[in-house]
């Protein structure tokens, strides 16, 4: 199964590519509760926690989201899991400017 990716770069995988918005964060979260989340930051509050964002990709399995997330040229970007942190899984926010 190939990560779904939902952003408009080129993919090296021949998952479904869709243009979205800048939306809520929280919105995001509720529409793919229990995935992973690789959004791109469009907006921040004055403490600089994300308040918006585009979804790069999601899925329910993590190394298929950070996979996608690697292809993606967004540079600020966060990584969730927008659930119960399954057992077994590490817990990762990452938010902020990458290089890759």
């Amino acid at each position: 199964m190939q990560p779904k990716l939902l952003s408009p770069f080129k993919s090296k995988s021949s998952a479904t590519q869709v243009t979205g918005g800048s939306e809520p964060i929280a919105a995001i979260e509720a529409r793919y509760r229990d995935e992973w989340l690789a959004i791109e930051v469009t907006a921040t509050d004055r403490r600089g926690d994300a308040t918006r964002g585009i979804v790069i990709a999601h899925d329910k399995d993590h190394d298929r989201a950070v996979e996608a997330l690697m292809q993606s040229p967004a540079k600020d970007v966060m990584f969730i899991y927008s659930g119960d942190i399954p057992i077994g899984a590490d817990g990762v926010l990452l938010h902020g400017h990458i290089s890759l």
